[in-house]
Parts: structure tokens; C-alpha cells; sequence
């Protein structure tokens, strides 16, 4: 927003001194500042852009990660975990497994 504001104003100071630029010859110079600044203000909308995109990526992709961690948990807990239609609702596995879920959590907990 800086970069954006300051080429505004360099804008308008050209604008409004059309005549004295043009009688002068720093059409090249005021141009050379404009792309300039210009330049930076590309530079960080893409960064804000980029950003914005793996933000983005990380809030849609959440759910999957966690389906994946369950069921790869509910799967290697025991051992000798198959994955079956009746046995693949979370609720099925988080109410048998879920004391031990809670476990693992207050291990990680910092003290």
C-alpha cells in the first residue's frame, strides 16, 4: 500500500505539472521513478498473492489430513486394524479410540 501511494502522488504531481515536465524534458526521469516504484508494488502483490494461494491450499486441504491421520491411526493402532464399511465412520473410531486420542494430545500439551 506504501509503494501504491507513493506512485499515486508522483501520479498527480505529474499531472498537475504536465506543462513544466514537458518544457524541461523529464518525461524519461519521472517515467523511470514511476516504473520503479511500480516494480516494488508488483513484487509484494505477489508475494501477498502467493500467500494468499498457500493459505488457502492448507485451510481446504485440512479435513483430508486429518480423515488421513485417523483412519492411518485407527489402522496401525492395534495392528491387526482392516478398514471395513462398518468400522469407517469417524464416529465409530473416535468413540472407541478416543481416550487414547486424548492421550497423545497431553503428551504433545507443552507443560
Amino acid at each position: 500500500m506504501l509503494n501504491k501511494d507513493k506512485r499515486v502522488k508522483l501520479m498527480n504531481e505529474i499531472l498537475g505539472g504536465v506543462k513544466v515536465l514537458k518544457l524541461y524534458g523529464w518525461e524519461r526521469s519521472y517515467m523511470e521513478q514511476i516504473l520503479g516504484i511500480r516494480s516494488k508494488e508488483i513484487v509484494v502483490l505477489k508475494k501477498t498473492g502467493y500467500m494468499s494461494a498457500m493459505l488457502n491450499f492448507i485451510w481446504i486441504s485440512i479435513p483430508f489430513l486429518v480423515t488421513l491421520v485417523c483412519f492411518t491411526t485407527y489402522i496401525f493402532m492395534d495392528g491387526g486394524n482392516i478398514l471395513t464399511p462398518d468400522k469407517v465412520s469417524a464416529r465409530n473410531i473416535f468413540r472407541i479410540y478416543g481416550p487414547r486420542f486424548c492421550q497423545c494430545a497431553a503428551f504433545f500439551r507443552p507443560s
